[in-house]
């Protein structure tokens, strides 16, 4: 199952909700995307992981779904963020590799995730690292998320970056509070 028809999944299962025939409110289930740079499916012990413990993620997996197979178009940043979030392919969306500060990221006419689940009645958030649009209309409280925190791109984009300081150093790293 790729990343679109797992997305449009998700959004029919959230329509079917909202369409349920029960006279009782029916309550929306949470949803908490957890997406990683640098780090590998067996690096927690739900997964795998045998020499140290994760119980905080062993928590979250046990209390709620698990999904074993994931694919990402792209190893990279801004690529793969911006294919979570729009359920579209690096090639439709024009979003390749990871863009750098001021970088335009996805654009605004592909709808995101945050702006799916906030017209569904959610409240949405985002923690961490954005990495899909650096522009103000690209970023996160202008695409359908409530609050935010973190940074809009690599946090190796600054002048300490391992083997390009000086150009990487142009810009300092911003950390973005709402």
């Amino acid at each position: 199952m790729n990343l679109h028809q797992l997305l449009c999944l998700l959004v029919l299962a959230l329509f079917l909700n909202s369409c349920s025939n029960n006279s009782t409110e029916t309550k929306q289930p949470n949803v908490v995307i957890i997406f990683l740079d640098d780090s590998g499916y067996s690096d927690f012990s739900p997964f795998g992981q045998t020499r140290i413990e994760t119980p905080n993620v062993t928590k979250l997996a046990e209390e709620g779904i698990m999904f074993r197979n994931f694919y990402v178009p792209q190893a990279v940043c801004s690529a793969s963020r911006s294919a979570l979030i729009s359920g579209c392919y690096p090639g439709r969306t024009k979003v390749f590799g990871a863009h750098g500060p001021n970088g335009r990221g996805l654009e605004t006419t592909f709808p995101t995730i945050g702006e799916v689940f906030k017209n569904a009645g959610y409240k949405t958030a985002l923690f961490g690292k954005w990495h899909c649009g650096d522009q103000p209309e690209t970023r996160p409280q202008s695409r359908g998320f409530d609050e935010t925190c973190g940074l809009m791109y690599s946090n190796d984009m600054w002048s300490h970056h391992p083997e390009s300081p000086e150009y990487w150093g142009q810009w300092p790293l911003q950390f973005w509070e709402n």
